[in-house]
């Protein structure tokens, strides 16, 4: 692509809303703010016959990017720690943000991340989830050992395991309330286990399943390691 005629185009991407900042050269060609909506944004990006665009990585995920690089416009996605920063520059608003990214883009100092495949984002998710499920589970066990502590009851053995367990079933409280508030601590961690527990044996079902089998497939390996281009120095 001719360096000189391509539009670098900057997207700073919010759950409602995108704002576009396109720039040749040195010229800001166009900005505007629209709502989330990736075709408006294609339809923008298609007024010019060479164009290339990125966004930081964030909570909206890959999907803009999966639609128009699916489209055939070069987007890139951007890790927020790599983006070059002029020291004492703390001033963020979306014109700056996308405008920055624009020209960053442009001058080749930008260094794309990886985008797994959608497939691989799945698994990724399911792995997430048996991770959170597991840190619930150690606050459940914690506010639970916790309120034993505190009414000078302390849990027997070493390990979670089923003595533990059957020793939790048998703990009676004088007070009402003090028993409704073991419960539901109690109730909690079963469903704390059951819930990593599922987890787990779906990790393990979609360990054994193509293309995860043996390793991470060959396309996600390529797409893992880029050749890695010069961007040149960081702004002043």
């Amino acid at each position: 692509m001719d360096e000189s005629t391509a539009v670098a185009v900057g997207l700073e991407v919010h759950a409602r809303s995108i704002r576009v900042a396109a720039v040749r050269a040195d010229e800001l060609l166009e900005e505007r703010t629209l709502p989330y909506d990736e075709a408006a944004v294609e339809r923008v990006l298609r007024r010019w016959p060479r164009v290339r665009c990125c966004y930081e990585a964030g909570p909206t995920g890959f999907g803009l990017y999966r639609y128009l690089s699916g489209r055939g416009i070069d987007c890139a996605v951007i890790a927020p720690g790599l983006v070059p920063q002029r020291p004492g520059d703390r001033v963020k608003t979306d014109p700056r943000d996308a405008r920055k990214l624009a020209r960053l883009l442009a001058g080749g100092l930008l260094q794309p991340i990886y985008v797994p495949s959608a497939e691989g984002e799945a698994a990724r998710d399911l792995v997430r989830a048996r991770e959170g499920a597991r840190l619930d589970r150690m606050r459940d066990r914690h506010r639970l050992s916790k309120f034993c502590l505190r009414h000078g009851r302390r849990l027997p053995g070493v390990s979670w395991g089923v003595a533990r367990r059957k020793w939790l079933s048998e703990q009676r409280f004088d007070f009402v309330a003090e028993q409704q508030a073991f419960d539901s601590y109690l109730h909690a961690l079963d469903l704390a286990d059951s819930r990593v527990e599922t987890l787990e044996q779906a990790v393990r079902a979609t360990a054994e399943q193509q293309p995860w089998r043996g390793g991470r497939p060959k396309a996600d390996r390529a797409r893992r390691h880029p050749r890695r281009r010069s961007c040149g120095p960081a702004p002043a």
